[in-house]
This record gives structure tokens, sequence and C-alpha cells, in this order.
């Protein structure tokens, strides 16, 4: 909530869209990135994406 404007703006719809971006990001979905994603080791097994 802006309360210069008094209620919810666009930018406060856009800010919630790239928090929800970050926190939604998965390491290795993206084809083109250098990060290699979650290692294939028994130890991280428990991490689900999905």
């Amino acid at each position: 909530m802006n309360h210069a404007a008094k209620g919810v703006t666009d930018k406060d719809f856009e800010l919630a869209k790239k928090i929800e971006e970050v926190v939604m990001w998965q390491p290795g979905v993206d084809e083109d990135s250098a990060l290699d994603g979650t290692p294939d080791d028994q130890r991280f097994k428990y991490i689900k994406y999905g």
C-alpha cells in the first residue's frame, strides 16, 4: 500500500511480481544460465522443485 497514493498502485503489483520471481527461482532451469542447478548428489535429494 502506498500512503501517498492512499492505496495500492501499479508499482506495488510490479514489486510483488518481482519478489515472487526471486522466491520461486530454481537453479538450472534456464538453459542459458551459467548456473548448473542442484548437484546430482544423494545429499541434495531432499530438495524438490515443483
